[in-house]
């Protein structure tokens, strides 16, 4: 019996979500041709480019130029200084302030060292690099090169347990970043194998600590914006609806499809995403939910899950389940009954890792979806071309003895994207804090170079910053998920 949160959840370690064109993407000209054709530029991504300030794109070479997936949240058009208040005015001189001295700025590190172990027990046949040692072979390199604000980076760590509770050990967390040690950001893995919810983000947000590993639905990130960030993960409530998009492009609902949906909210509000993202994307389809599934324990209720969607006659399979746990147990399950369905897959559910090494490949044959994360989405053999950012920080690691394959790519995107957010964002400012963060940030636009994903975007209203993202399939001959068709922006 495993609990999502105990294993599976460290392989999303983040996934574990923009301003842009309004057009849906079922509405665009489908890339590829369906569920199991050929890939389409298979491995390759071209980076952004356009029009417009330097490095932000204007439109990603093969995709429609007006086309976008559609957000069904809030945003804004303008992300240029015009649009956006002054960042505040913090004086000329160093001094010090919450989360930093005159020389020195704390930046809160979680891990989880037994993560190799619990990994191993699912039999994912992974390997995690030690992540003290990944974060401070960068921290070095950023101190190297200046810091941070000016400040040397100190990196102050907590390490979450697999087989622990996530409740106790987020409040131990934000003890360590806000009273302990006051830290001016945050990122990193919450794990555990009991509890859920999250009561690290609120916990940060009350002492003036950002998270920059933020999940959840529109909610949460319109209640905690000014205390939320990611390079690794979407809004919730997006992705659903990005999900249902994509899944039109790609001809993945056949007429008469009965949709059924795995649902898990141990970490965040999943059946809230769902009812706001997922539905109504579905209904401007004319297609609906005929049934829910609930579950917290994956493996344990998968086969439940299956033989009630199959009672109800359903044939098409997505899941609202962040960790990869749900469509890998649920596939087996399906595969003991002898029976198959079509299922709809995104970077929540770490296709490339997880599904691809746990479900019987008879019915991942019939997966496809979404990626915007390369490190969970396909494995090694199957990587895009890297974008600079991605060269710079998996290149460092790699110069330095590391393996940059699988699961350590995540960790690693995280490190760096976390680091370097800061870095640019705070470059300017003498002595910074949480809203003239938030107003750097919300300039970068789409300029900010990530190592986790294709390219970003943000905002004033938007700190998921998410960018494009590409179409993926299950590829018979290789048991592989790959990549097909062009980056397509995710607005």
């Amino acid at each position: 019996m495993r609990r999502v949160r105990g294993g599976v959840a460290l392989v999303a370690l983040a996934t574990t979500a923009a301003c842009g064109t309004t057009v849906p993407l079922s509405q665009q000209q489908a890339a590829g041709n369906g569920l199991g054709g050929p890939a389409t530029a298979s491995g390759s991504t071209a980076a952004p480019t356009g029009s417009g300030a330097a490095g932000v794109p204007g439109s990603i070479p093969g995709s429609v130029s007006t086309g976008g997936l559609v957000d069904g949240g809030p945003r804004s058009s303008a992300t240029g200084p015009a649009a956006l208040p002054p960042v505040p005015s913090t004086g000329t001189r160093r001094v010090a302030g919450w989360g930093y001295t005159a020389k020195e700025i704390k930046i809160g590190f979680s891990i989880s060292s037994d993560a190799s172990k619990a990994l191993g027990g699912l039999g994912l046949g992974v390997s995690l690099a030690n992540q003290q040692d990944l974060i401070k072979t960068w921290v070095a390199k950023v101190n190297a090169e200046g810091g941070v604000a000016g400040r040397k980076v100190v990196p102050v760590f907590y390490d979450y347990s697999a087989t622990g509770n996530v409740e106790t050990q987020d409040q131990a967390a934000c003890s360590t970043w806000t009273q302990d040690n006051h830290v001016f950001a945050a990122t990193g893995i919450r794990a555990g194998s009991t509890g859920g919810g999250d009561s690290l983000t609120p916990c940060l947000a009350k002492a003036g600590v950002v998270w920059l590993n933020g999940t959840g639905d529109a909610h949460k990130w319109s209640q905690y914006l000014a205390s939320m960030y990611s390079t690794l993960s979407m809004n919730r409530t997006r992705e659903e609806r990005v999900l249902v998009e994509s899944l039109a492009q790609q001809g993945f609902f056949t007429p008469g499809a009965k949709i059924g949906v795995i649902i898990n909210n141990t970490s965040d509000n999943m059946s809230r995403a769902v009812d706001e993202g997922m539905v109504p994307a579905l209904g401007k389809l004319g297609l609906k939910i005929t049934k829910r599934f609930v579950e917290s324990l994956a493996e344990s209720e998968s086969t439940n899950a299956e033989l009630q969607m199959f009672a109800a006659g359903v044939t098409h399979v997505l899941f609202a389940a962040p960790g990869g746990a749900a469509p890998s147990f649920f596939m087996q399950a399906a595969q003991n009954q002898g029976r198959t369905y079509r299922y709809g897959l995104s970077s929540q559910d770490a296709p490339g890792l997880t599904v691809q090494a746990l479900a019987p490949a008879a019915q991942a044959r019939n997966a496809v979806g979404y990626g915007y994360q390369p490190g969970l989405d396909v494995d090694a053999s199957n990587q895009p071309t890297p974008t600079a950012a991605m060269k710079a920080c998996f290149g460092y690691y790699k110069s330095k003895g590391y393996d940059t394959g699988s699961l350590n790519q995540s960790a690693m995107g995280l490190i760096c994207d976390s680091v370097n957010l800061l870095k640019v964002a705070l470059a300017s400012q003498v002595n910074p804090t949480r809203d003239s963060l938030g107003a750097a940030v919300a300039r970068l636009g789409s300029s900010f170079g990530a190592a986790s994903t294709f390219s970003t975007r943000f905002s004033a209203a938007q700190h998921d910053g998410i960018g494009s993202v590409r179409n993926l399939y299950f590829e018979t001959g290789c048991s592989c998920f790959r990549y097909r068709g062009p980056l397509q922006f995710a607005s």
